[in-house]
């Protein structure tokens, strides 16, 4: 698995460069970000196009990242409390286990349950 991911780590890198030595003019020329509302109109002043992209880029980075550690920190919780569930079935059913066998004989119904009559008289 490191070798799979060294090997795309590469080749991602090997691509940005390709991109950038190919729009390298385009990347250099600068640009003006512009947001008109009814009410407000914003510009920023000239901006390299190069760091557009890359603030593009890592503020994607970002919100995935953001997305990510909130759903493991979900799933981790979720993964707590199955595991406190199951420690509390795995004692329930230990000490049922446990419990003194009496002399009368447990009955099955002909669906293949236990008849409840007994099984109350056989547990309590």
């Amino acid at each position: 698995m490191k070798a799979l991911k060294a090997f795309l780590l590469g080749l991602s890198i090997v691509v940005l460069i390709l991109f950038i030595v190919q729009n390298l003019q385009a990347l250099t020329r600068s640009e003006v970000l512009k947001l008109d509302l009814m009410f407000a109109s914003f510009h920023t002043p000239p901006l390299n196009a190069a760091l557009l992209l890359t603030s593009c880029f890592a503020l994607g980075y970002l919100a995935a990242f953001v997305i990510g550690y909130v759903s493991r920190r979900r799933l981790k919780k979720t993964i707590k409390e199955l595991n406190q569930r199951q420690t509390r079935i795995e004692a329930e059913l230990n000490s049922l286990r446990n419990l003194p066998i009496t002399g009368e004989q447990v009955r099955t119904l002909p669906n293949g349950r236990l008849n409840g009559e007994a099984v109350r008289n056989h547990v309590g």
